[in-house]
């Protein structure tokens, strides 16, 4: 994909004052070029990257990919990038900070919505609200440490593979390897909380809860593998 930028200027508000993060940027990255943007903080890199992405429109300029200028919205989805840190868009509600993935595909987010959820993830969201409503809340613990050690686990598995079909550097990959570091540190926190629980029936429940939650996570990815669609796609391959 090419990318052309023509006098690209970009302001935003900050503590009630108008911040200047590009004025009149202008740059061109041919197909198959690697270009690095390198500048002290607050210089405008992340500003840059929002416009190109087309998570925000500037104030004055154009964007090109392939040739043909396009705005903000016809911008999502043709381009990413991994910021820093895990964020939401504070500009969005949580609900359609949930539901980014599906915009960017343009997939009709209303159809989700009134669609029939899979049978693994309503018998998942079902335990779920019985453990907290019914029998005690500190088995949804169980669920915590399913999700923050999955996390660990998909990291430096994705950097693997990723690494190896792109035969990119190591060094491209630190902060993904990284997140699964800081999930380790979550991991010990979770590790430090659960030693609290020194009744032997709470000990019980959380061991319960948690194998419970593993077997209902790879129930809802098993239902995800076998969606017509994916299975469509890994006949193809």
């Amino acid at each position: 994909m090419a990318l052309v930028l023509a006098q690209v200027s970009s302001t935003y508000t900050e503590r009630g004052a108008r911040v200047e993060a590009l004025r009149e940027v202008s740059l061109t990255v041919r197909h198959g070029e690697i270009l690095a943007i390198v500048g002290p903080s607050g210089c405008g890199k992340s500003t840059l990257l929002d416009a190109i992405a087309g998570l925000i429109e500037p104030d004055l300029g154009t964007i090109a990919l392939d040739g043909v200028v396009l705005p903000a919205a016809a911008r999502l989805g043709r381009s990413g990038y991994m910021k820093q840190r895990d964020l939401l868009l504070p500009w969005l509600t949580i609900e359609r900070n949930v539901a980014i993935g599906l915009e960017l595909r343009g997939t009709d987010k209303e159809a989700v919505r009134r669609s029939q959820p899979a049978m693994q993830t309503e018998l998942m969201i079902a335990y779920a609200w019985d453990m907290v409503m019914r029998r005690d809340p500190i088995g949804f613990f169980g669920m915590v440490h399913v999700l923050e050690g999955t996390s660990v686990n998909l990291a430096d598995h994705a950097a693997d593979q990723i690494k190896a079909t792109l035969n990119l550097p190591e060094r491209a990959f630190s902060y993904l390897r990284s997140h699964g570091s800081i999930d380790q540190s979550h991991i010990q926190h979770l590790e430090s909380l659960m030693n609290r629980f020194t009744d032997p029936a709470d000990q019980a429940l959380l061991i319960h809860s948690t194998k419970m939650f593993y077997r209902l996570y790879k129930g809802v990815f098993d239902s995800v593998l076998d969606h017509p669609a994916n299975t469509a796609v890994r006949s193809a391959a």
